[in-house]
């Protein structure tokens, strides 16, 4: 990096400091609004049996794709209301306008899958841990019992789950330290381009007003000598134009 901008950032560190410090008690101030919620988290694996058309590398490539349309599948109305009435026992206020459940359903609800392999992850994020692991496990059976009806492939699936629900045992979002750490990162980076920014501009500026003098002190000494030169009388004028001629 230029000297120059080394020097700019220490003349200008309390400065940077002051902002970041602000932007991270204002971040602070944001997540410790929003309800503190668990993570219930459950794996399935989804399998593609093998068949006389079918090897083992194209079951394989087959259980991935399964997996990735119930990790789509999972946030749909549809299973939302399989999930709802499977189990009397979740007790959630959901809301009346379907918009709203329907984004509240896709907000609660986290899917993954493993790469190269049919491995699906499922994470329901809820204020009760309870009702986190109530909801999670819910949906798993939901896809075990009732899975042929979104892959198409029948008998030839098998899904199972492989570990069943288990809860975080601290809150997971909103995640403080990951908050806290990008707000301190962007606070520095937000006020040290500022100033670096500002310091090109002020360089820029002085250097467009130097040529400015420049060009206008050349300008002022050629007006200077032609004003001269006109005030010569024309017969010395002609005179040293023949002694140059010379």
């Amino acid at each position: 990096m230029n000297t120059n901008y080394l020097k700019t950032l220490k003349q200008n560190w309390q400065a940077m400091i002051l902002f970041t410090a602000a932007l991270v008690i204002l971040v602070t101030i944001v997540s410790l609004l929003q309800p503190f919620e668990y993570r219930a988290k459950v794996n399935l694996l989804i399998i593609q049996k093998q068949t006389a058309t079918l090897d083992a590398y194209g079951a394989a490539r087959a259980s991935q794709s399964l997996a990735n349309n119930f990790a789509t599948v999972v946030k749909t109305d549809s299973f939302f209301k399989k999930v709802i009435v499977s189990n009397s026992g979740i007790d959630v206020s959901w809301p009346l306008k379907e918009d709203k459940r329907r984004k509240m359903w896709n907000k609660m609800i986290g899917a993954s899958v493993a790469p190269e392999t049919g491995i699906l992850s499922l994470s329901v994020y809820q204020k009760d841990p309870d009702q986190a692991k109530i909801i999670a496990n819910t949906i798993a059976n939901v896809i075990a019992t009732q899975g042929s009806e979104y892959n198409g492939g029948g008998d030839s699936v098998s899904i199972k789950i492989v570990d069943p629900a288990l809860v975080s045992n601290y809150p997971v979002r909103p995640n403080i330290i990951f908050n806290l750490s990008g707000a301190l990162l962007i606070g520095l980076i937000l006020s040290g381009s500022f100033f670096l920014w500002r310091e090109q501009k002020n360089i820029s500026e002085l250097v467009s007003e130097t040529n400015e003098r420049h060009n206008h002190g050349k300008n002022h000494r050629e007006l200077g000598r032609v004003k001269h030169m006109l005030a010569e009388p024309m017969t010395k004028q002609f005179y040293f134009e023949d002694i140059e001629q010379l």
